[in-house]
């Protein structure tokens, strides 16, 4: 297994702080800039020192502006603010009772200001759940096998995974998608419960139980990153 060892550094020169991160494996200094956060990040091989890493991102600054003005802008949940769920946008508001909900226009979240992010991912996790476990079950049902847990966690690397435990974990951010996106993911990792890889026999699985799937794997590829733009606690 890799090992890395991350540290934030602070430079003058530079427009952002960046991320270093030692890796044994490297064999040169990369400079990369994450579309889920704009973090810049920096991998720097084990015979190179801080310093000619420091450097190194220095020389690269008019590239580091340049691409961050280009990434996403990052948007900090709180009341008026607009955030997607099942695909559909909802202007945050504040409830005056009751549970946090949804009308036409609105999610209404109970609580101070302070709080209405944090409540409402809340809120979302709990709907993915119950979305992700329904559909789960529902493809389950229909391809004849079974799961034996569900997780849903904000998974940045990966939207689903089936363990060989046969246990299914999805990104909650998913619930933020077009509902289709999220049943699709749901078909994917339950056609993995019989076809665990790749082939064209799980390909083949997962249009029996899905039907055809190329318009939310393409959303997945041209916006999944987008999903990540929605920032909840501070």
């Amino acid at each position: 297994m890799e090992t890395k060892l991350k540290k934030l550094i602070y430079d003058e020169r530079l427009p952002v702080p960046i991320n270093l991160c030692v890796n044994p494996c490297a064999r040169r200094l990369i400079l990369r800039i994450s579309s889920i956060d704009n973090q810049v990040h920096v991998t720097v091989p084990t015979f190179v020192s801080e310093q000619q890493a420091i450097e190194f991102a220095v020389s690269r600054t008019d590239w580091i502006r340049k691409h961050i003005k280009t990434m996403p802008k990052q948007i900090h949940i709180g009341l008026g603010t607009f955030v997607p769920i099942e695909g559909h946008h909802y202007r945050v508001s504040s409830a005056k009772g009751g549970q946090t909900r949804r009308d036409s226009k609105r999610v209404l979240v109970l609580g101070p200001p302070s709080e209405i992010g944090m409540r409402l991912e809340d809120y979302l996790i709990d709907l993915a759940r119950e979305k992700l476990y329904q559909a789960s079950q529902d493809y389950a049902d229909t391809l004849g096998v079974n799961f034996t847990k569900i997780s849903v966690r904000d998974n940045v690397s990966r939207w689903g995974s089936c363990s060989i435990h046969r246990s299914l974990s999805y990104a909650w951010r998913l619930i933020m998608a077009p509902s289709k996106v999220l049943r699709y993911v749901a078909a994917h990792e339950v056609a993995h419960l019989a076809e665990m890889n790749h082939s064209d026999s799980f390909w083949k699985t997962l249009e029996s139980i899905h039907g055809p799937y190329e318009f939310p794997k393409i959303w997945l590829r041209t916006y999944g990153t987008n999903l990540h733009r929605y920032i909840f606690r501070a």
